[in-house]
């Protein structure tokens, strides 16, 4: 049990999980194939169909079962991407509001997916490939395009503003940085 802020997420021994307190009493029932906390009180939960949503720590859903991905993207206030086959990424509030959708961008978000971890995001940033290139650029959170694909060969690491990137495919280390204004 690796406890965070009074809580674990555990395992039973059908292979569900849920989440628990110190004194072993169960907020999330163990009904969920995969639980990820993204916030002291939300987690990224898969159902039995392997459908993901959002749950809060009272396993009140968030945001409905019904998206492929969805990735926690800001750190200083709860913002979740979510994708759904057909429509794209979605932009989600703590309260399961749809701040933004996908329909109004600059690039086809069809063809583009979130790159690297949640830890690779930040400041409202997400690094972006495209599916068919490979290429990867930088997103803001209004779906437009920061950094344009393929500009930079690898980028990672976005954190308080900077972004750590490699311009060729020579480059053995990403020591490069650039800052990006929002």
């Amino acid at each position: 049990k690796n406890f965070d802020r009074g809580t674990a997420i555990v395992g039973d021994k059908s292979g569900k999980y849920g989440v628990m307190t110190y004194d072993e009493q169960f907020l999330v029932p163990c009904v969920y194939n995969y639980l990820e906390r993204i916030s002291s009180i939300h987690f990224v939960a898969h159902d039995t169909t392997w459908k993901k949503g959002v749950i809060d720590i009272n396993n009140n859903t968030v945001i409905p079962f019904q998206y492929s991905d969805i990735i926690n993207v800001d750190t200083t206030t709860f913002h979740v991407w979510a994708y759904k086959q057909g429509i794209g990424y979605g932009l989600f509030d703590s309260s399961g509001n749809q701040l933004k959708s996908a329909g109004a961008s600059t690039i086809s978000i069809e063809s583009v997916s979130i790159n690297g971890g949640a830890y690779d995001h930040r400041d409202g940033l997400m690094i972006i490939e495209d599916n068919l290139t490979e290429k990867l650029g930088v997103m803001n959170m209004n779906f437009e395009e920061v950094v344009p694909l393929g500009k930079y060969f690898n980028i990672d690491n976005i954190n308080e503003g900077r972004i750590r990137f490699s311009l060729s495919e020579e480059s053995e280390k990403l020591n490069d940085r650039v800052t990006i204004s929002q």
